[in-house]
């Protein structure tokens, strides 16, 4: 019985796969044909342009708020490093 219930099971994943490649067959033949098929790029029609004194001092201040949250973190994770190992010294001996 058990030989039957894997004959079956090799049969249903056989079955399966053979849509899955049906499947991307067809995705990529939309790739290849169609021409408005959007890919994971996307157009920056910004690229290449001199950017505002204003974008730039936004970037700047992004920029800056981001490394600040990350110092903090890894601040916060070095402390809390130094006061376990404290503990684990203090009652470990």
């Amino acid at each position: 019985m058990s030989y039957a219930g894997t004959v079956l099971d090799m049969i249903k994943r056989q079955k399966m796969n053979r849509g899955l490649q049906k499947k991307k067959r067809s995705q990529r033949q939309d790739q290849l044909t169609n021409t408005d098929y959007v890919s994971g790029l996307q157009f920056n029609p910004d690229f290449g342009k001199d950017l505002s004194p204003e974008m730039i001092q936004q970037s700047k201040e992004q920029i800056r708020r981001e490394s600040r949250r990350v110092n903090q973190r890894i601040i916060l994770v070095l402390l809390l490093c130094v006061v376990f190992g404290v503990f684990l010294v203090l009652f470990w001996f």
